[in-house]
């Protein structure tokens, strides 16, 4: 359990230090500085927001036009069965029947290019191929929307029926015309289709006495000038989504790095930042859960290295950090067993908590002094011996942490006294 809870201290420290000079930054900040550090790279992106390149807009303009298809579904069934309601009540309806399978077919069509063209954008992939197919069916569409108005052109005295008809068209058609506005070139097609449909039996077929023209075009090229005169808006509309959309990316990475910023702050505040051990707050608030938990008898080890302000005198403060650092290597590895946790309280001294009996502690004080004996040779200190004066004390269940840190400090003092590199277990 100790393992587990120290390894993610360090695992967590590790992954937030991308650089060799990230730890010596971040503890130079404070919270202050970090969250202007990161409000100014939100200003920075909102900035570019406001800036959005023309091949961004008219993707963001392809996503609205293929978010709006998603809901005309139920409009256009709506409207189909509204229409073979209607075409009960024409004299002859086999004709509009047709015209209906084709309207039916346009539908299915649309729908899978939708789809297609949704897959593409949502993938952040090439979506021309499906954009010009969804052209080509929205094309077909028109065409059909047109056609179904040929029975009633055929034969003026269709009544209501056909009146409803030509209401129902003319909805449908501007229901698509407002859904194609983002894709100007979607919208002329469609529109294009409709018109040619509706006006081309006007003059290929011989129609008797067909519905005048103006009753027919009016509708149509209203219809045709409410569109155009929403694509303005509708470009304005995607140029306001793909700003809400890189604003909400920005925001969402600013927030990331702050999170990040924030974690690492409370890393620092309870890893000493030059062995990457726990520091003395974290050792406390970890050995306070060990008693809670009740993991059974404990001994406590105060190692003091001995003399270590001659080696920064003789040999620099690069050598005095190397020492410190090859020595938190060597109780970072002891401590990787279970039930053993360890520290640098502070200066030279550190700590290390085993679970276990006394005499175990012992060896492995015995055991770590040896090594840390050995640490000469290893870190270029040449004929200077590093050493270390070992305390142990152990600690019971129900005492107080700082009573056996006590006992195992007079240890260790009573190891320097007796001539130092020495373990010495407290009275």
């Amino acid at each position: 359990m100790i393992k587990a809870f120290v390894g993610a201290k360090c695992e967590r420290a590790l992954t937030l230090n991308k650089g060799p000079t990230i730890i010596e930054e971040k503890t130079r900040m404070n919270g202050r500085c970090v969250r202007r550090e990161h409000m100014m790279k939100a200003k920075r992106g909102t900035e570019a927001v406001r800036q959005p390149e023309r091949g961004e807009v008219r993707a963001e303009a392809v996503r609205l036009m293929a978010s709006y298809e998603r809901y005309s579904l139920p409009a256009n069934a709506a409207g189909w069965t509204a229409c073979l309601i209607a075409s009960l009540f024409l004299p002859d309806p086999r004709l509009l029947y047709a015209f209906l399978a084709l309207r039916l077919v346009a539908i299915a069509i649309t729908r899978l290019n939708g789809m297609a063209l949704r897959r593409r954008l949502n993938a952040d992939k090439p979506f021309e191929r499906e954009l010009l197919r969804m052209k080509f069916g929205l094309a077909f569409a028109g065409a059909t929307w047109g056609l179904l108005l040929l029975p009633i052109q055929i034969d003026v005295g269709t009544g209501i029926a056909g009146s409803a008809i030509v209401s129902l068209v003319a909805a449908g058609v501007m229901g698509v015309s407002l859904m194609v506005t983002p894709v100007p070139s979607a919208m002329v097609g469609f529109l294009g289709s409709c018109v040619l449909a509706t006006l081309a039996p006007r003059l290929f077929l011989d129609l008797g006495n067909p519905m005048h023209p103006v009753a027919v075009f009016v509708p149509l090229m209203g219809i045709v000038a409410l569109a155009f005169g929403t694509v303005r808006q509708q470009r304005e509309a995607a140029e306001a989504n793909l700003a809400n959309r890189r604003l909400t990316a920005e925001l969402s990475d600013t927030n990331a790095r702050l999170e990040d910023a924030l974690a690492l702050a409370e890393t620092l505040a309870t890893l000493d930042p030059l062995t990457g051990l726990p520091n003395r707050r974290a050792f406390e608030a970890d050995a306070a859960r060990i008693q809670e938990e009740g993991e059974g008898q404990a001994s406590l080890l105060l190692i003091d290295l001995d003399h270590f302000k001659l080696i920064n005198d003789s040999h620099g403060h690069d050598a005095g950090d190397r020492t410190l650092v090859a020595v938190g290597h060597l109780l970072r590895s002891l401590a990787s067993s279970d039930g053993r946790l360890a520290c640098r309280l502070g200066g030279e001294e550190f700590a290390l908590l085993c679970i276990g009996e006394t005499a175990d502690a012992i060896r492995l004080a015995e055991t770590l002094r040896r090594d840390v004996k050995a640490l000469s040779q290893t870190n270029g200190l040449g004929d200077f011996a590093v050493s270390a004066s070992i305390g142990v004390a152990p600690w019971a269940s129900d005492a107080a942490l700082s009573d056996a840190l006590k006992c195992a400090d007079h240890a260790m003092y009573a190891a320097k006294r007796d001539g130092r590199n020495q373990v010495k277990l407290a009275a």
